[in-house]
């Protein structure tokens, strides 16, 4: 993404380029990648298609507050821009507390539900009001905020983000 005259990537431009990513197809998006790439100073290899249909695939489906979750998990420091070289890094300190708040929710359902075989898909279900099968990121913060778990929407939904492994806005029994 360009940077600011400050330097950094702001919430806009952030998602201003991954939808200009999303708009262009097979190779093209590659060498559209490699472009970009190659402006912040790094190389896209051949591994980099895949991982452009993911991302042209999960923005199909997003909407402004899993940009916004996104965005906030490169943010830390709740900034109107998040620096170049945080973005280009992916905020490894964001991704260790993500992963740790996953951590503290795993240790939580032991505590309040047990430690049985089944305990995660009772949970589940429970999360699952719905009974959709399926979690979309605001049924499982809300969800998880009725069953009392004790940290705030926002690290809720960060823990999400982890969860949706394939990044189609949604948690299933299996990613849980």
């Amino acid at each position: 993404p360009e940077a600011s005259p400050t330097g950094g990537v702001s919430r806009a431009t952030f998602e201003s380029f991954l939808r200009q990513l999303g708009q262009v197809e097979g190779t093209a998006a590659a060498a559209a990648a490699a472009e970009e790439e190659k402006d912040l100073g790094s190389s896209v290899n051949s591994r980099s298609q895949p991982k452009l249909r993911l991302i042209q695939e999960w923005l199909l489906k997003v909407n402004d507050e899993d940009f916004e979750a996104v965005f906030a998990s490169l943010n830390p420091q709740e900034k109107t821009e998040i620096s170049s070289e945080d973005f280009m890094s992916i905020n490894l300190n964001t991704a260790v507390l993500a992963v740790r708040r996953l951590d503290h929710f795993q240790s939580w359902i032991r505590e309040q539900f047990g430690v049985s075989q089944d305990v995660y898909r009772t949970v589940y279900k429970a999360l699952d009001t719905g009974k959709a099968g399926v979690l979309t990121r605001s049924a499982f913060v809300n969800a998880a905020q009725a069953l009392g778990y004790p940290l705030d929407a926002k690290c809720i939904s960060s823990m999400f983000s982890l969860l949706d492994r394939n990044f189609d806005g949604e948690v299933t029994a299996r990613d849980f």
